[in-house]
């Protein structure tokens, strides 16, 4: 998942300043198709067949954290070090400071040709690129640099309870990473007011039964 919003984060910049790189269908192949199913079947490959079939013959245990899950593969320096710079390093400058410099492009491109920019326009390509670096800066990056210390020379014993809870709250970035994009989209966005304002509506017109009480009438004498 890293992998994959790093390259559309470095993808951005091509689409936006370099468009006659994707002009023709041949293009767009190579540097937009491609790419993406490279990554696709990267991970589907590593995570889904090569990690778990060694997996050392290890039961799960349903009392720790991911279930005891562990794979063999990471027992490898050379491996672990080419994930945690692939995976964790390289996907984690890409994303931040990927999102973060593209919009700092635009106002210096803006700039160099003397024109205004108007946020408005560009209000939805913002939000998006900030939330996006948000939560990969506050959930995934602390993390990382914190595996980066300890490559250095750090003590493992330094944050080792932040890293168990760090390692697991990580997993939250590919259930929150949809709200980013869904936020953006003005079609749901008129859906969901529209929900929320008829049930609302149907709050307030909902019929509830009312006693009423009579007297009864009393009849004068002639």
């Amino acid at each position: 998942m890293a992998k994959l919003v790093g390259w559309a984060s470095v993808e951005r910049h091509i689409l936006i300043f370099h468009s006659k790189w994707i002009a023709t269908k041949m293009q767009r192949i190579l540097i937009h198709y491609i790419p993406l199913m490279l990554i696709i079947m990267y991970g589907i490959l590593l995570y889904g067949i090569i990690t778990p079939i060694n997996d050392c013959g290890r039961g799960f245990n349903y009392n720790s954290m991911l279930c005891g899950y562990y794979s063999c593969v990471y027992d490898s320096a050379g491996y672990s070090l080419y994930e945690f710079m692939s995976g964790g390093v390289l996907s984690s400058i890409c994303i931040g400071f990927g999102s973060a410099f593209l919009i700092i492009r635009i106002i210096i491109q803006k700039r160099r040709l003397q024109q205004q920019v108007h946020w408005r326009r560009y209000r939805k390509m913002t939000i998006q690129l900030l939330s996006v670096t948000s939560i990969f800066f506050i959930i995934y990056l602390p993390p990382v640099l914190l595996g980066i210390s300890k490559k250095l020379g750090v003590p493992s014993s330094v944050g080792s309870d932040y890293s168990t809870y760090a390692n697991f709250f990580s997993n939250y970035v590919v259930l929150l990473f949809p709200f980013t994009c869904l936020g953006t989209l003005p079609q749901l966005r008129t859906r969901v007011k529209t929900i929320f304002r008829f049930c609302y509506q149907q709050q307030q017109n909902r019929v509830v039964p009312i006693t009423i009480t009579v007297k009864p009438i009393q009849q004068s004498r002639v």
